[in-house]
């Protein structure tokens, strides 16, 4: 199972900064993180999917 990143780890996230000659944040780390980010949300919209199926199919009435 994919390990989900939680709302604190996306604000605590921080980068290393490149070398003198390039500014900015290593770009595999970004990558990196971003791709993580993006696992989990996917993870999340296919449980959301999934209890969404689960309400169609196993829907009782209760009257």
């Amino acid at each position: 199972m994919v390990d989900l990143l939680t709302p604190k780890d996306i604000r605590e996230a921080t980068f290393n900064e490149v070398g003198l000659l390039r500014k900015g944040y290593d770009e595999d780390e970004v990558d990196e993180f971003l791709d993580q980010c993006a696992m989990t949300i996917t993870a999340i919209a296919k449980e959301r999917e999934g209890l969404r199926g689960d309400d169609d199919r196993g829907a009782v009435d209760d009257r």
